[in-house]
This record gives structure tokens, C-alpha cells and sequence, in this order.
């Protein structure tokens, strides 16, 4: 929809921004396109972020660093849930719910809130307390 050459001069406008062309058969770059991981990796350079994605390995090692309780407090992070209906879910101080947050932010080298959350997602932690997968 956009001409090639209109992509390039947008970049020539943007300091510090190169045009990198992506191969892919959409207008819009999807999740399951090839050039996906590439187009990830130039954004995340370009931003001076790390991007937020762990391998299996990763995860595997990471999550195996948490205690139970723990798990359970990030499973609630990942449903977006507040230090306040944390503690209200599982019965505990919100105080409590505090220190297991920061303790979890600690033990996976997170720094945020949303980190924590994509962590969570990308783990594939139940949805639910009750969920067993």
C-alpha cells in the first residue's frame, strides 16, 4: 500500500534510523511472518532495549529459581492483577504481596511491571489457580 521508496525517505527523517527491508507476503508484518525475530532485533537495537523475549532454556532455568508461592503471585502479575488483589486472592498482607513481588522482580533480573507480565505470558503459566495446564 505504501510505496517502497516513501519507507526509505521516512527513515532518512528519523535521526539515528536506518531502513531495513523485511521480506514477508503482508502489508502489515504478523507475529508467524519470517522476518519477524529480524524485525524484533532492529527495533530493540534501534531503542537501546533488550528485548523482551527468553528462551525455553531461559524460562525453564528462571522459573525454577521461584518458590511455589511465588509462581502463584506471578501467575496473578501475568493476569494483570494489582499487588492489592493479589493479596485479597491469596489470603496474605498486602505488604506480603509487595516483598513477593519484589522478590520475583529480583530472582528473574526484571525491572518492571510489564516485564513481569510478559514474562508470565511467555511462560505460559495457567490463566487461572485452578488451571492445571
Amino acid at each position: 500500500m505504501v510505496p517502497f521508496e516513501a519507507g526509505r525517505e521516512l527513515a532518512a527523517l528519523i535521526p539515528g534510523a536506518q531502513f531495513v527491508p523485511l521480506q514477508g507476503e503482508n502489508h502489515i508484518l504478523l507475529e508467524n511472518d519470517p522476518s519477524w525475530e529480524r524485525f524484533l532485533t532492529e527495533l530493540h537495537e534501534f531503542l537501546g532495549t533488550r528485548g523482551p523475549r527468553w528462551t525455553q532454556e531461559e524460562l525453564k532455568q528462571s522459573l525454577a529459581r521461584l518458590t511455589p508461592r511465588e509462581l502463584e503471585v506471578l501467575q496473578l502479575i501475568g493476569r494483570g492483577l494489582s499487588n492489592d488483589k493479589i493479596a485479597d486472592m491469596l489470603v496474605i498482607a498486602p505488604k506480603t504481596a509487595r516483598n513477593h513481588v519484589s522478590r520475583i522482580y529480583t530472582k528473574l533480573d526484571l525491572e518492571s511491571r510489564a516485564q513481569a507480565v510478559l514474562f508470565a505470558q511467555q511462560a505460559n503459566l495457567p490463566h487461572s489457580l485452578s488451571d492445571p495446564s
